[in-house]
């Protein structure tokens, strides 16, 4: 009883001394790619957009035709706590355009983002007309063979 008590008393010392475990990152990290596209309420004939955000707080967002070295890298903020989740996505380094602010949700595989770039931060998830709001429906993009 006294050897037992007496291996708690060096042990808990220990627990309470190690690191907290690592936070999974955001599950907004990986790649997306659009399935839907709506801007100021028309749908956008376009091919699709993508996005992939890293656990670093960067982000590449591109149509997809450039290679994906040559996309410059922006820094975004998200936070998951609000209701609904919202996201800040910074102008390129050197450039002068308005930040995007907006919201997002997220259901499995399926990342819907709503956004404006230099108004307000949307409410709701949709894209009126005239509105300069866009709605992007993603889904996490899969590895391709040998990738």
């Amino acid at each position: 009883m006294i050897r037992s008590v007496a291996a708690v008393g060096l042990v808990a010392p220990l627990l309470l001394a190690a690191p907290p475990p690592k936070a999974d990152p955001t599950p907004l990290v990986g790649t997306w790619r659009s399935v839907r596209v709506v801007n100021g309420g028309e749908e956008w004939k376009g091919g699709p957009l993508l996005a992939e955000f890293r656990a670093d707080g960067t982000a590449v967002l591109g149509d997809g035709s450039a290679p994906r070295d040559r996309e410059e890298p922006v820094k975004y903020t998200a936070a998951p706590d609000k209701t609904p989740a919202e996201i800040d996505v910074a102008a390129p380094a050197g450039r002068r355009a308005a930040p995007v602010v907006g919201i997002y949700k997220l259901d499995k595989d399926t990342l819907t983002l709503c956004y404006s770039r230099g108004g307000a931060r949307p409410t709701a998830f949709e894209s009126k007309p005239s509105s300069g709001v866009v709605l992007v429906t993603f889904e996490r993009a899969r590895p391709k063979a040998g990738e």
